[in-house]
């Protein structure tokens, strides 16, 4: 009966077989105990494989750097929020920010890309910070770029969130002997008025992000 179930050869949980007689040497003790080593073998590779394999999804959707979900993750957390966005009566919009940081490059070629890393973790951090008060989502589009995303009821909640994230990266960046300024323009786009599509969203608010660096930078523009 052991032998013959299927689920014992990728099962994750190992339960030795026990024998109800006395303890003594024979071929059938040498047989369960080689097939309790096999099993706890199995169940070890199970674990590891699954393991493995949470870290490779991890690896796939998630930034190195600053753990933020990546681009790749994106696309398949907006796609889920637009839905939840036209099924609950609570909220009328979905909000998406495209960040960027005002000066990024020219300090990473200056100072190098240790300082730069360090200016990337700590944006991806204040933004967390803030986005998560209004129960929204962060992840890094690559680069110094941003996405952010919450839902909202009016146009002017979007500029309320907007002011603030302005407001978080007026603080300086402490670095280890020094301390920079930067800032960061933002574009924004609401859906539904702003697109139908991801692709469509996330473009427009690359766009409005240029209209706020053309506008003076460390301000932000809607689509």
């Amino acid at each position: 009966r052991e032998t013959v179930q299927p689920a014992q050869l990728t099962s994750k949980t190992y339960k030795p077989i026990v024998l109800n007689r006395p303890e003594y040497s024979d071929e059938i003790t040498d047989l369960v105990e080689a097939l309790n080593r096999g099993r706890k073998q199995v169940a070890e590779f199970a674990l590891a494989k699954e393991s493995y394999e949470d870290q490779l999804e991890h690896q796939a959707n998630f930034d190195m750097l600053t753990n933020l979900p990546n681009r790749r993750h994106i696309e398949y957390h907006l796609k889920n929020e637009m839905l939840n966005q036209q099924e609950n009566a609570e909220y009328s919009k979905l909000a998406i920010f495209f960040i960027d940081l005002d000066g990024f490059k020219e300090v990473n070629d200056s100072l190098g890309h240790s300082t730069g890393d360090k200016i990337l973790l700590d944006s991806a951090s204040r933004l967390k910070k803030l986005i998560t008060r209004y129960g929204g989502y962060v992840a890094r589009f690559g680069g110094d770029e941003f996405i952010a995303c919450f839902q909202c009821n009016t146009r002017a909640d979007a500029e309320d969130v907007a002011d603030k994230t302005i407001l978080a990266f007026k603080e300086n960046f402490v670095l280890s002997d020094s301390q920079l300024q930067l800032g960061c323009s933002i574009g924004v786009v609401l859906y539904p008025e702003d697109g139908e599509n991801t692709e469509d969203l996330i473009r427009r608010a690359d766009t409005a992000m240029y209209k706020a660096k053309e506008a003076g930078r460390n301000t932000f523009a809607f689509f």
